[in-house]
């Protein structure tokens, strides 16, 4: 649903639609899932202080039959890899692009998805899956430290307290012009979803 409405938007004004998803393993390392060998990717910043992942494939598409092919692709890759295996998060990245008459790429915009370590009941849980929950949660907490940091103006912000976070510092800055987060996770607790909509009140 939601990619039948970016393509809405994007054929009229004539603007590219790309995609790159990622595994972020136990807070440490970023695998490619849009690679047949799930290679890893590097968090880097330039001066200007972005983000770049170095190695994440990005891959144009351009039509909603592409971009299934291409999940399913990326599924039967996950599943001959350690990463299918792996316990982490998954993110996911649509780039909207536009080019000037001669070209050259004038504007990107970038929706970012987020797929969090499923909640474990706690009877269930085993000293590796306790270990798994405690990761995601501490990525959210990570998330919800850097958005109350810029709704109340701090000088510093913990980018680099989790590599979710890290690799979300361009969109979460002050001038990367996000709208909305929206955290759609059992394992949060009402206040840490209020604390995570309150963001773009700075």
């Amino acid at each position: 649903m939601a990619m039948e409405r970016i393509f809405d938007y994007a054929k009229p004004i004539r603007a590219t639609v790309s995609v790159s998803s990622y595994h972020v393993l136990q807070d440490s390392h970023v695998f490619d899932l849009l690679d047949p060998k799930n290679n890893e990717v590097l968090v880097r910043e330039d001066a200007d202080g972005r983000t770049h992942l170095k190695g994440l494939s990005m891959v144009e598409i351009n039509s909603i039959q592409e971009f299934q092919n291409l999940c399913y692709d990326s599924d039967k890759h996950q599943n001959r890899t350690k990463v299918s295996k792996a316990k982490g998060h998954n993110g996911f990245i649509i780039f909207i692009s536009k080019s000037d008459q001669n070209g050259k790429e004038s504007s990107v915009s970038k929706m970012h998805f987020l797929e969090l370590a499923d909640h474990i009941n706690d009877k269930q849980k085993s000293h590796g899956e306790r270990f798994v929950q405690q990761n995601s949660k501490k990525s959210l907490y990570a998330v919800m430290d850097v958005v109350q940091a810029l709704n109340s103006h701090q000088s510093f912000i913990p980018y680099r307290k989790s590599k979710i976070t890290h690799i979300l510092q361009d969109s979460l800055s002050k001038t990367g012009g996000a709208l909305l987060i929206a955290c759609l996770v059992r394992i949060v607790g009402l206040n840490i979803l209020y604390y995570v909509f309150l963001f773009g009140d700075f």
